[in-house]
């Protein structure tokens, strides 16, 4: 049993199901379940009953859950108190993510976070969000940034982007203004540039939750300044999110997409995370909303 394990026992009383916890931890529901069962037979008492609405402690439960938040306060009090002694001097933090968002402000609050423990080393692991969600469930980093968290899920919120299609400046529907958003249907049946970023949600995942999934895929790419050099070329169209384009616009037409939600990201920590990346969101949290 580690501190992981007995985390995840507590977020199933507190999100009152299994499917929950796992959320909050970045875990499948499945390897949850395998978790508490393994804790279950490691005790020899079944701690919470299950039916397909709720989950809930059994009343030896409730008093080993009680135990084991106060066992996780206390270590929690320990590493506080160890991190003051230490002042952070020294160790590690591996932070996981996708370079438009680590470009966008991101890398400078990190720099800046180095310069006040020049003794921590600070690392940035790039990856596509299923990549990063498992990465955080083995405990492979310590931190990482999820798109659209769950609710309920412990994350921190830290800024989200549109989608907006971008289309070749001489394309006949570039012409409209544009104020007007684009319906996604008036790209359906255009040659399409699908580019992922190393993410399962992108431009083709959205036009197909809106109804309008691309009939004509021309190209897949992962990277996104390539797919847009490829849109300013003439060879298609694509759906991207609004922080991943160019400064220079110039051959490219940019439409808001008609009725696509907002792409959400969010900095989650691994439940084996390290007293200096909990340092590093803390400091985060306190510096969301300031001009780096």
């Amino acid at each position: 049993m580690n501190l992981m394990h007995w985390r995840l026992l507590l977020a199933g009383e507190e999100c009152g199901t299994v499917t929950e916890a796992a959320r909050r931890h970045g875990i499948t529901q499945s390897g949850a379940s395998q978790v508490i069962r393994q804790m279950e037979q490691t005790l020899g008492a079944e701690l919470f009953v299950r039916d397909r609405r709720r989950t809930r402690p059994t009343a030896l439960g409730e008093r080993v859950l009680r135990r084991a938040r106060g066992m996780l306060d206390e270590l929690d009090a320990i590493r506080r108190l160890a991190n003051e002694g230490r002042g952070l001097c020294e160790g590690k933090v591996v932070v996981a993510g996708f370079p438009s968002v680590f470009a966008q402000g991101l890398a400078r609050r990190l720099d800046a976070f180095r310069l006040l423990h020049p003794g921590l080393d600070v690392l940035w692991l790039e990856g596509g969000d299923a990549e990063i969600e498992e990465w955080l469930a083995q405990g492979r980093v310590d931190l990482g940034i999820v798109l659209n968290p769950a609710a309920g899920r412990d994350a921190m919120l830290l800024g989200e982007d549109g989608w907006v299609a971008a289309l070749p400046g001489d394309h006949p529907l570039a012409s409209r203004s544009s104020s007007l958003p684009l319906a996604p249907a008036a790209l359906a049946d255009q040659p399409f540039i699908v580019a992922s970023g190393g993410c399962d949600l992108n431009g083709e995942s959205v036009m197909r939750a809106l109804g309008a999934a691309p009939a004509n895929v021309r190209l897949r790419l992962r990277d996104w300044d390539s797919a847009l050099a490829m849109v300013k070329g003439g060879l298609g169209v694509t759906v991207a999110p609004e922080s991943v384009l160019p400064d220079n616009r110039r051959g490219l037409r940019v439409f808001s997409l008609e009725g696509a939600p907002p792409r959400r990201f969010a900095l989650a920590a691994s439940g084996m995370a390290s007293p200096q990346a909990a340092a590093l969101r803390d400091w985060l949290a306190g510096r969301s909303g300031t001009d780096d």
